[in-house]
């Protein structure tokens, strides 16, 4: 398996910033008030047993170590809907660059949505999707 290092090296004009959030307001801060806000009113969760499996799926495809292993991602559920995501419109997902991965409850079974939330995590970061992962992966609603 390449570090992830390796993987970012042989791709051209690609920014992998942990400091990044996915979301509407990628350029926030993990102690924006409205991460720390949306993480304190999500609950904490167990992971699914399915998402273990799709985190090795997602490490074997980007061939890389991930930025996080999927222990220390911690998971949360946002009751109903997709929520708010700072000033911009509603998230389905977001991830955060403490690992942690705040899912809609009404989303935190679909495969491509949790999917997605991981690709986040295992790049560490990686909002504006420009990394060569998110093509070969061509994960449904992020190609």
């Amino acid at each position: 398996m390449k570090p992830l290092l390796a993987v970012l090296a042989g791709a051209l004009a690609v920014t992998c910033a942990p400091a990044v959030i996915h979301g509407p307001s990628a350029a926030a801060s993990a102690d924006a008030p409205w991460v720390t806000d949306l993480v304190a009113r999500a609950r904490h969760v167990t992971p699914a047993p399915a998402y273990a499996r799709w985190w090795q799926e997602l490490v074997v495809a980007c061939d890389c170590t991930p930025v996080v292993s999927f222990e220390a991602v911690v998971w949360y559920v946002m009751p109903g809907g997709p929520f708010p995501c700072g000033a911009g419109p509603t998230c389905d997902g977001l991830t955060t660059p403490k690992a942690q991965i705040v899912l809609a409850s009404s989303e935190r079974d679909r495969e491509r949505v949790v999917k997605h939330e991981m690709v986040h995590a295992v790049l560490g970061g990686d909002g504006e999707h420009r990394h060569p992962l998110w093509r070969s992966l061509c994960v449904p609603g992020t190609c």
